[in-house]
């Protein structure tokens, strides 16, 4: 029952069906949680499988979506903790996932935020020259713990 809950959750963000993603967010916490953990094994499974392509980045990129706007409107703890977690595993591959991370840090003044991006930008494996240089902008951003993780990668790298 969780899991159809979690896809309903991913379908209705990816359509933009305000309404209902809303219903979905007041179900009760713990049902809650169960769901952004399914999301939050969703990213994981991609990263394990090296799963890649236009359409998991969209994937990744709506998922990224529930747990950053969530974030804004909830006072849970749990929930809250459950949604920074997706932001820290977000994987950080590829050109476009990189990137994903980089404006989702960009875009945000809260600094949970920031601070799980550069999480997940520390945990980035890029594999081609064109992947590292767009982690190498992260040496230029406005957010100082995405410019510390991005100089750490790359002090690793070198």
């Amino acid at each position: 029952m969780a899991a159809g809950k979690a896809r309903l959750l991913l379908e209705y963000a990816c359509r933009g069906c305000r309404v209902k993603r809303v219903c979905l967010l007041s179900v009760d916490t713990a049902e809650y949680v169960d769901l952004l953990t399914i999301l939050l094994g969703r990213i994981l499974q991609i990263q394990e499988a090296d799963e890649r392509g236009n359409a998991i980045e969209s994937e990744v990129q709506v998922i990224a979506q529930v747990a950053s706007v969530g974030l804004i409107s909830t006072e849970n703890d749990e929930v809250r903790e459950a949604m920074l977690d997706i932001v820290r595993y977000l994987p950080a591959r590829s050109v476009n996932e990189i990137k994903m991370v980089l404006q989702l840090a960009e875009g945000s003044t809260d600094e949970r935020i920031q601070r799980a991006c550069a999480v997940a930008l520390e945990r980035s494996r890029p594999k081609t020259s064109d992947d590292w240089a767009v982690l190498e902008l992260g040496e230029q951003s406005k957010v100082m713990v995405i410019r510390n993780a991005v100089e750490k990668l790359l002090k690793g790298k070198r």
